[in-house]
């Protein structure tokens, strides 16, 4: 019976450090190892200290520790200890280790838990500042920013918001429909109360930092573009996000939520509008939220703060989660089906969920639209695999509508990166324009391993339901 604690060893013994290495206890000896199998056993690598000191030696089998070691009782032997793993000797190969590890073990990430998600002391600080600084002001909810620490010194962020202010200035000058399309929406923001404009004597006067903000743009929406501002931008290797936690991920699994959404045989999904720019911040973190607007041909720049959660910050999406499932657990008692859609059914804005029947499809929907109204949220976007379902959600002009006519060539709405389509009820796939119009697809094309790689990698597949097909010979 042998026991080994390779924590104590690596921390005797510096160049056992970085080893792939197990620790065991009351082990005994369950497979010899013939001499007609020697080759397994003969050493790669070794590594050893002096004299009387354990042996690391990397054999076909792993690595494996031989040597003695005196204790007050008896002097005791060091089992052959072999660990089947990569040669990791540096923190590089490790965290490379660690990344195939998690790919290999993708069909696990549904029944995983998240039992240490607050384990550090950073998202139990960040924890804190949220049941702290979150409350209800006029029918929405106020939070603030989560800061690594109460009080910090930064630099003068106005030099550089204001070089990317005229970078993105010029190329507005070059792109007239752009620039149209960011001013229409600067303006909107104002309009919406989500941003206020300050006066230009503000610049140079308290704290404050400013952000550059650039357009993003949706491949899969033409012509919507979304406005993003840019936390992590530096000054003097100081950024805002630097300075900011980034708060425990509250984030419920994709696959489990794509996997109940079509659970069951009515499904229901549904987004909430603009999501971040309903939660306000609170006053004394606003003007972490300022940004400069140039106006093509303008010589100077107009000053703005934003008074909402934005697109950017390293906190927004964990504040996010916490106000949605904060707001749902006050109603729990009234509408418990509905709470736990919101809280373990929804995916940052997106709610995806299956029930048996239509009514109850209805009236979930219903009750998740309601709930989500108290805490100043617009849940839009409805769309169900069933017609009365549409019919019954159906409020605004705006609502999309799903295309039942599936002789279209493909009528599918994308869900969590998923092309649905509702009107068979299946998801399906698509290759990027790129591949296709390459001649890679085409039957007298021979593709290479790594021509074949790319364009199986570019398929968005967290089910792996197209894991079959992808057989490479």
């Amino acid at each position: 019976m042998q026991t080994v604690d390779v924590n104590k060893l690596q921390d005797k013994y510096a160049y056992l450090k970085g080893i792939p290495l197990s620790s065991y206890a009351n082990a005994v000896p369950r497979l010899l190892i013939g001499l007609n199998n020697s080759r397994l056993s003969q050493g790669l690598k070794i590594r050893e200290g002096s004299t009387d000191e354990p042996i690391a030696e990397k054999t076909r089998l792993g690595w494996t520790l031989k040597g003695a070691i005196a204790t007050n009782e008896t002097q005791c032997q060091f089992g052959y200890h072999t660990f089947h793993a990569c040669d990791c000797e540096n923190a590089d190969n490790a965290e490379l280790l660690q990344i195939v590890k998690n790919h290999i073990c993708l069909e696990n990430v549904d029944v995983s838990n998240k039992s240490e998600a607050l384990s550090s002391a950073e998202d139990k600080y960040a924890l804190e500042q949220l049941k702290t600084n979150t409350k209800r002001v006029d029918g929405r909810y106020e939070t603030g920013l989560l800061w690594k620490c109460g009080t910090t010194s930064y630099p003068d962020s106005l030099p550089m918001a204001l070089r990317r202010a005229k970078c993105l200035q010029a190329k507005l000058q070059r792109n007239p429909v752009l620039a149209e399309t960011l001013s229409a929406k600067v303006t909107t923001y104002v309009d919406k109360g989500y941003a206020k404009q300050l006066p230009i004597a503000s610049l140079s006067k308290g704290k404050a930092w400013y952000l550059p903000i650039f357009p993003v743009y949706n491949a899969n929406k033409s012509g919507k573009v979304r406005i993003v501002w840019d936390a992590a931008a530096k000054a003097n290797t100081i950024s805002l996000n630097s300075m900011l936690l980034k708060g425990p991920d509250q984030l419920t699994c994709l696959v489990s939520v794509l996997r109940r959404f079509r659970q069951r045989a009515v499904a229901v999904s549904g987004d909430i509008e603009e999501m971040f720019h309903q939660i306000q911040i609170r006053s004394q973190d606003q003007d972490y939220q300022r940004f400069l607007w140039l106006d093509p041909g303008a010589a100077e720049p107009s000053v703005f703060v934003m008074t909402v959660m934005t697109f950017g910050a390293t906190c927004s999406p964990s504040s996010a989660q916490y106000v949605k499932n904060l707001n749902a657990d006050e109603y729990r008692n009234l509408y418990p089906r509905a709470v736990d859609c919101i809280v373990n059914n929804h995916y940052v804005d997106d709610m995806l969920d299956s029930v048996d029947s239509e009514s109850e499809a209805i009236q979930l929907a219903k009750e998740v639209s309601l709930i989500h109204a108290q805490g100043g949220f617009n849940i839009r976007s409805w769309r169900s695999n069933s017609e009365e379902v549409l019919k019954a959600l159906k409020t605004a002009a705006t609502d999309s509508e799903i295309n039942f006519n599936t002789s279209a060539e493909i009528p599918a709405e994308k869900i969590l990166g998923l092309w649905w389509n509702a009107g068979d009820d299946c998801f399906t796939f698509r290759v990027a324009h790129r591949h296709q119009s390459s001649g890679l697809l085409k039957a007298d094309h021979h593709p290479t391993k790594r021509e074949v790689l790319r364009v199986v990698m570019s398929v968005f597949d967290p089910l792996g339901m197209l894991g079959f097909f992808c057989n490479i010979r």
